[in-house]
């Protein structure tokens, strides 16, 4: 299996993290390489929080660059860089 796994920080969260989160989880339907996927908002606030998270699991490290570049995660992709400010990533297979 293999794991993505990215935090955003987002410069209007109130605003787009839910809007974030129905797009990212509606790949589930149009990306077939996708096990599971989850978005997840923060719920402390503290000084060193993120606003989200998003863990998209997948069955090999290819079907992760297949869903990397899938058309619909690119169209995704172009409405979260226009509201994040800082994302960071892990990726790694278990």
């Amino acid at each position: 299996m293999f794991k993505h796994v990215l935090m955003f920080k987002f410069i209007d969260p109130e605003v787009c993290a839910p809007v974030v989160g129905e797009k990212l989880l509606a790949l589930k339907e149009t990306v077939p390489e996708i096990v599971e996927i989850e978005y997840h908002l923060d719920e402390l606030h503290k000084g060193r929080s993120y606003d989200a998270v998003l863990a998209v699991t997948c069955k090999d490290k290819a079907g992760y660059l297949a869903y990397d570049q899938a058309p619909t995660h690119n169209e995704a992709r172009k409405y979260i860089h226009q509201h994040v400010q800082e994302s960071h990533t892990v990726d790694y297979e278990y």
